[in-house]
């Protein structure tokens, strides 16, 4: 998956859930403290659905929430960069 999704997933923890949920994000998909999300980097189908259920997970668990909140990010995210 290219990496724009990882990347604003990670913008998104960060931004509404701080440094230590962002870094539990993290260890909970198997990456390394301090890993950086590229946007023209590839992630594997698999890793990205583990880094999507980690953020609902920070986000407290309801992934339709987690989606609705996601979206609004992600628009503001796209107008702003």
């Amino acid at each position: 998956m290219i990496g724009i999704i990882p990347h604003v997933v990670d913008a998104y923890v960060l931004e509404k859930h701080g440094d230590m949920a962002r870094e539990r994000l993290r260890e909970q998909v198997g990456l390394p403290s301090g890993h950086a999300f590229r946007l023209n980097a590839d992630y594997s189908d698999p890793l990205c659905r583990r880094i999507v259920a980690a953020a609902v997970d920070a986000d407290g668990g309801d992934a339709g929430l987690f989606f609705e909140r996601f979206a609004d990010f992600f628009f503001s995210w796209t107008l702003n960069e």
